[in-house]
């Protein structure tokens, strides 16, 4: 059997007008999933809520439907745009995610309905939105492993032992984000002698992530105490945030995949809301102003705008890396 009979290979100049257009479309059907079918699953009770776990009777429930909608998007983008564009099914969810967000409030509809309770109710839901982040980075990360799971089974050609090359378009080898965390169920034997980030340099990643995505979001959030939240102003900054931390991580412990960057995305927004707890705590301001820059993002926003940026920026380094082996 020949060498292209065994390796999913990329075009060595990139990815042509044809693939960019079809995953670009593929990320667009994801949105539109999400808009018209993920609202419905997804809509506060309110009409003027936020789109969060908080605002719904059965946080449960709504979290399963979001998933099974991930990963449904996850395979759509997969089937379409696997071959030529690995994870190309964790950016269609965090798009659909986004959009979906886009349809609710702000998380001022978060500290208004919270504003009456007794006690400390700024640090109750600082501790409530750390809790929901693990949720919403759960949901991507079931995307991620059936993603990966459908990649493998549609676009993966098997060679005499069942082994598979991915060569990337930037003529270094890539392993799918599942494959290189290490993800339980995914067929990593496709993958066997295909090297993988070890694992105390992702995690170093994945460190330098998160604490520069969190240095950035409060930079960046300087001097917004006493304006109006908005979802632009809040996606931006999460977006520049994690672009620029990015940068700095695969410069500081090179990776490959964006997995690890997705990890301190995790990281990053939980460790987030729970320092606005420990700001939050005694403080009684406006029941419209955030005590703490941190809580002037939705979970949601944090973390799916957050992978997909993270996953953009692998994707626009790669070919300044060419020929590394970290």
């Amino acid at each position: 059997m020949t060498h292209s009979d065994t390796t999913m290979s990329l075009p060595r100049s990139g990815l042509s007008l044809l693939d960019k257009t079809v995953a670009v479309a593929s990320w667009a059907l994801a949105g539109a999933i999400f808009l018209e079918i993920g609202w419905l699953a997804m809509a506060p009770d309110d009409p003027r809520g936020a789109v969060s776990l908080l605002s719904r009777p059965s946080a449960v429930s709504m979290l399963l439907q979001a998933g099974a909608l991930a990963a449904v998007c996850a395979s759509i983008a997969a089937v379409m745009a696997g071959r030529r564009l690995p994870d190309a099914g964790v950016f269609a969810a965090a798009v659909g995610l986004t959009l979906v967000s886009l349809e609710g409030g702000t998380t001022t509809a978060l500290l208004i309905a919270r504003a009456q309770e007794a006690g400390a109710p700024h640090r109750a839901l600082s501790l409530a939105l750390a809790g929901e982040s693990v949720g919403w980075f759960a949901v991507l990360f079931v995307a991620a492993w059936v993603s990966a799971a459908v990649t493998v089974w549609c676009h993966a050609p098997r060679g005499p032992r069942g082994s598979v090359r991915w060569l990337s378009p930037w003529e270094d080898t890539m392993p799918l984000l599942a494959v290189d965390l290490r993800l339980p169920g995914v067929h990593r034997s496709a993958f066997s002698g295909l090297p993988l980030t070890p694992v105390n340099e992702g995690l170093r990643h994945a460190l330098v992530t998160a604490g520069g995505t969190l240095a950035a979001v409060a930079l960046l959030s300087t001097g917004l105490g006493h304006r109006t939240v908005e979802h632009g102003q809040a996606c931006f900054i999460v977006a520049a945030g994690v672009l620029l931390a990015g940068r700095l991580a695969h410069r500081v412990a090179p990776v490959r995949s964006p997995g690890w960057s997705l990890i301190g995305v995790g990281f990053a927004a939980a460790a987030g809301y729970l320092w606005a707890a420990v700001q939050s705590a005694g403080v009684a301001p406006l029941a419209s102003v955030p005590p703490s820059r941190f809580l002037r993002i939705l979970p949601i926003q944090f973390l799916a705008v957050g992978t997909a940026v993270a996953m953009a920026t692998f994707w626009s380094i790669r070919p300044a890396s060419r020929g590394e082996r970290p």
